[in-house]
């Protein structure tokens, strides 16, 4: 069994960013390792980290949301954005939003659905916190297949290699998801309260 919860503790807090600082290196999305397994500049002391615990009370995913404004995910996509979404995301970058970051699955686990629950979880913070759009860039796959569970998100740029993976910037509007899809009972894992 896991469970889901928000790191609501030190050591579940370090825990997080030491599993995303181990993930990174060992897909080369940071090029050499850091002496105390975080990587700088990651994160604020403002950032929610979402965890799933597994039964030892290890620390096997996590997911970083981000309230900071204005946001800064699409910086990266200057000129690639659709502008047809320009309106979107305005909206978007001007409301009450967070970003979604630095997941990270202990690569023992990726058969347990890790990323969704955690995804699941970071849908009831931001409906218990009024937010009105999640704001992600993430590789090509893993939309798609964020799509295929029954999220609504809309792609808003074009992909492109984002540390040898094919990303895309989107926006997945909070009020707007498909209720019975995301909040899907799965027996395989428990949520603890936000």
């Amino acid at each position: 069994m896991v469970t889901f919860q928000i790191a609501n503790s030190k050591s579940n807090l370090l825990a997080a960013r030491h599993l995303c600082h181990d993930v990174y290196l060992n897909a080369g999305y940071i090029n050499h390792s850091y002496q105390s397994r975080v990587i700088p500049g990651q994160s604020n002391p403002n950032d929610v980290f979402i965890v799933a615990i597994a039964e030892d009370k290890t620390v096997v995913g996590t997911l970083k949301l981000s309230c900071i404004q204005p946001c800064k995910t699409f910086e990266l996509w200057n000129g690639k954005l659709y502008s047809r979404y320009a309106s979107l995301i305005a909206q978007a970058r001007n409301s009450n939003s967070f970003e979604i970051g630095s997941l990270a699955v202990d690569k023992h686990f990726s058969s347990l659905k890790i990323s969704w629950g955690l995804y699941n979880l970071a849908y009831r913070w931001a409906i218990s916190n009024r937010k009105d759009f999640g704001i992600i860039s993430m590789d090509q796959r893993a939309f798609r297949a964020l799509e295929m569970v029954g999220w609504y998100a809309l792609q808003v740029g074009a992909a492109m290699d984002y540390f040898g993976s094919q990303t895309v910037p989107a926006i997945i509007p909070i009020l707007e998801q498909p209720m019975s899809a995301v909040l899907k009972a799965q027996p395989w894992f428990q949520y603890q309260s936000v």
